[in-house]
């Protein structure tokens, strides 16, 4: 008599393997949604340092990239004064505003319109928010650790 497995237990078995990947594959989705994420993090530091230098020389901080000494990592589809934009994603300068009075001296990435990180360049930390309370984002921002302390 040949021993053979039945019916029922490669189902069992199918099972759950299903159920290991359906869990397992959000927890992957996020790590690697979280990776290519902070991949944006050594540009905004430059970005934000180079805005520094350019602060500390003219009073006021660059309306765009153009005026801040900083080469871009090659790839970019389109860049303008303001914005930059790669193929998952986009960077560009923001107008900060305090009272009657409105300045540059902002920065925004988006990634894959799931994650925003914001950098103010007047010594506020980056800030990560989920774009439109997407799921995945709001995974990947609670798990980088730029709560209360800086991420570069």
């Amino acid at each position: 008599m040949k021993k053979a497995f039945t019916l029922i237990e490669l189902l069992v078995v199918v099972l759950i393997i299903g159920i290991l990947a359906a869990i397992a594959l959000p927890q992957y989705q996020a790590a690697v949604l979280k990776t290519r994420v902070t991949i944006l993090l050594p540009l905004m530091k430059a970005i934000s340092e180079a805005q520094q230098v350019y602060y500390l020389a003219n009073n006021e901080y660059a309306d765009n990239f153009t005026k801040l000494d900083i080469e871009f990592p090659e790839g970019a589809k389109t860049v303008t004064a303001r914005r930059i934009t790669y193929e998952k994603f986009e960077c560009f300068l923001g107008t900060v505003h305090e009272g009657n009075k409105s300045f540059y001296g902002s920065m925004y990435c988006v990634y894959d319109n799931k994650v925003s990180l914001e950098q103010y360049f007047n010594g506020t930390n980056l800030i990560c928010r989920a774009v439109d309370n997407n799921a995945l984002g709001t995974k990947v921002c609670n798990s980088i650790s730029c709560a209360g302390q800086s991420c570069y």
